[in-house]
């Protein structure tokens, strides 16, 4: 069962605000997934960035603008 870690607070261009959920998903193992809190599918792009699977609209991290 996956287990969240933290929750990163995201921005698009456009300024809308997503959140970012990472999770665990084996316990004892460093692999991670992650989702927005509507428990859409996102995919990590590099330290600062994640895509939006479906609508591959890419958010980044409030802390990192």
């Amino acid at each position: 069962m996956p287990t969240e870690l933290y929750r990163e607070p995201c921005e698009d261009s456009d300024g809308n605000r997503y959140t970012v959920i990472v999770w665990r998903l084996y316990p004892g193992l460093s692999s991670t997934s992650y989702t927005l809190d509507t428990g859409a599918l996102v995919t990590y792009v590099d330290a600062r960035t994640f895509e939006i699977d479906r609508t591959g609209v890419m958010i980044t991290r409030l802390d990192c603008l």
